[in-house]
């Protein structure tokens, strides 16, 4: 698992490799993970949340041999299926599904945003939020200055899904099962996946809808630059 994931976080973090990369073996991640996110700024891939809980790890691929670092943990719930995207040396994440308190039962789309300064190695809080939520959406850029978003989940569908599974566990299996039921039997369509394609800069802190992808709206899609 270690060895396939990391494959997965090189490829998605990373332009063409050098061929100086071609053939070298590099450390495994320090912890069996999967629904990551990842991103590169420099040399350096940064990497960390899904299963890794708030664990945020960094690997320095000027150093040989390179090996993974440790670093300032997420401050915030620990999340899933988040979007991370490098501008200059800020990271922000997006995004992710997680518990609004570590009591909770059900899992909720985030909607919030946080940005990692790689030089201070610190957290903070942006004072905006999604507009759609975005869960598993596609997220790159393009100009190293707007990050543009393509599908994702309905927040108010996957958080009633999930409020619903838990209200009625009092009820029983039976009640549960017809609340998945109801959830997992709906066509495509009727999840309401995003269409609309946005974009966030972050020196204006400004979203933007930059209208509607004319093809079936996804979640949880691969995005290539």
């Amino acid at each position: 698992m270690k060895k396939i994931v990391f494959a997965t976080l090189i490829v998605s973090a990373m332009s063409p490799l050098p061929s100086a990369w071609a053939d070298q073996r590099f450390a495994a991640f320090p912890v069996d993970v999967k629904m990551t996110v990842a991103a590169k700024v420099g040399e350096t891939i940064y990497a960390g949340l899904g299963t890794a809980g708030s664990g945020w790890y960094a690997l320095d691929m000027s150093r040989h041999p390179a090996q993974w670092e440790a670093l300032a943990p997420f401050p915030d719930q620990p999340r899933e299926n988040a979007n991370a995207v490098a501008i200059g040396p800020v990271i922000y994440v997006f995004n992710g599904q997680g518990k609004a308190r570590p009591e909770n039962k059900n899992l909720i789309v985030f909607d919030t945003v946080w940005k990692y300064d790689t030089v201070a190695n610190a957290w903070s809080k942006v004072s905006t939020r999604s507009p759609l939520g975005g869960l598993a959406a596609g997220a790159t850029t393009l100009d190293r200055q707007n990050i543009l978003f393509f599908g994702g989940a309905n927040k108010a569908i996957f958080d009633g899904y999930w409020t619903d599974h838990v209200d009625a566990a009092a009820a029983g299996k039976t009640m549960q099962s017809e609340v998945d039921e109801r959830y997992f039997k709906q066509r495509p369509q009727d999840y309401l996946f995003t269409a609309q394609v946005l974009s966030y800069n972050p020196s204006r802190n400004q979203w933007r809808n930059l209208g509607i992808d004319p093809y079936p709206a996804t979640t949880g899609a691969a995005i290539a630059r």
